[in-house]
């Protein structure tokens, strides 16, 4: 069994707003097959926040082309953090330093 915590948090007051702890099929949320098990988690957690023109910051375990597509057509705009070896994902043919960052988005 996995056992880890998705928290949702308010940038600017650091206040938790909601948290799921996944526990492998047992958890409680709206899985979306499309999106994998992380974009679900996303989904469930931001279902009182869509179409109100929030925008949302994850972690490499959240980014994803198909997540931030689906949030996009719900108002919500996402930005997040990848590695080179991510699937979907334009290629990061440069190497970069710690501090340094390439940025990439979608026409949308």
């Amino acid at each position: 069994s996995v056992l880890s915590s998705h928290p949702l948090i308010d940038v600017h007051t650091g206040i938790i707003l909601a948290f799921i702890v996944y526990t492998d099929a047992t958890t409680d949320i709206k899985k979306t097959s499309c999106l994998g098990i992380f974009g679900s988690i996303v989904m469930t957690l931001l279902e009182p926040y869509l179409d109100q023109g929030h925008n949302l910051f994850v972690d490499n375990w959240f980014t994803s082309v198909g997540l931030f597509e689906a949030l996009f057509e719900r108002s919500t705009g996402a930005c997040g953090t990848v590695g080179k070896s991510r699937v979907n994902l334009p290629d990061l043919e440069e190497k970069i330093g710690k501090v340094q960052q390439i940025y990439k988005h979608t026409n949308k």
